[in-house]
């Protein structure tokens, strides 16, 4: 299932995805592959992490779609209020990470089909927005899962570290 980006994205300056090696920063405004056009304020940065682990990906990717396990594998995570049980594009939701700072979060798009499932959100706290890219494939040992952040340069450097440990659970 692809999703294609609503209206209201569309009104917010995120349009049709380019080709995925195609990924540009042009002014303030960085394309996230297959799911859209966002717009950042400078200095914008975009980092990508990837690990592999052993544990199965329809398990990784079960794990990634219910936020309410989100907790289980991702430390800085304290609990998830969301509408529903799976992710969907366009839902809204709330990560209280530590000392209880509330993160509103949007989902901006989902692709469970392929051999590479993908989905994407944003996340703003503070001020700062973070908009994430999220993979998932087979790998010969279990799975890979990558992690594409775009946002302000100092947000995604400080992000990096918790995530990296994050992903490292998530897979094993």
């Amino acid at each position: 299932m692809t999703v294609v980006p609503t209206a209201k994205w569309a009104a917010m300056g995120i349009g049709p995805a380019p080709a995925p090696e195609f990924i540009a920063a042009r002014a303030t405004k960085i394309a996230v592959p297959h799911h859209g056009w966002v717009r950042f304020a400078l200095p914008a940065l975009r980092r990508e992490i990837t690990v592999v682990g052993p544990r199965a990906p329809d398990d990784v990717w079960d794990r990634y779609v219910r936020p309410q396990r989100w907790p289980e594998w991702s430390p800085q995570i304290r609990s998830v209020d969301y509408p529903g049980e799976l992710l969907a594009p366009g839902t809204t939701g709330v990560v209280h990470g530590p000392a209880g700072l509330p993160v509103p979060f949007q989902i901006i798009g989902v692709d469970a089909a392929g051999p590479v499932r993908t989905w994407s959100w944003t996340a703003s706290a503070a001020g700062v927005k973070l908009t994430l890219l999220h993979t998932v494939e087979a790998a010969p040992a279990g799975t890979r899962t990558g992690l594409t952040v775009v946002g302000f340069a100092p947000a995604v450097a400080g992000y990096l570290p918790m995530a990296w440990w994050a992903l490292r659970r998530l897979v094993r």
